[in-house]
């Protein structure tokens, strides 16, 4: 995402069709840099979300290995 980023800033730094530098590149470069800052928060939000999924599935995993030891359960051979 970074390398989409930072193409994305240097394609905004360039001359118009006029050869004429735009006041408009400071602008693009606030939004990027807006657009940017809620990227990295959002992405940050869904790592800690996945890391927290991952730890509740792996606490669901060995309580769920230890009912099945507990009520001795064994499938049925042939179904």
């Amino acid at each position: 995402m970074e390398k989409v980023i930072e193409g994305d800033a240097s394609h905004n730094g360039d001359e118009n069709a006029s050869g004429e530098s735009t006041n408009a590149s400071g602008e693009s470069t606030k939004r990027l840099d807006v657009f940017k800052d809620k990227m990295t928060t959002f992405l940050n939000a869904a790592e800690e979300k996945l890391k927290t999924e991952n730890e509740n599935m792996c606490e669901c995993r060995s309580k769920f290995i230890a009912t099945v030891k507990f009520y001795q359960y064994s499938p049925r051979n042939g179904k």
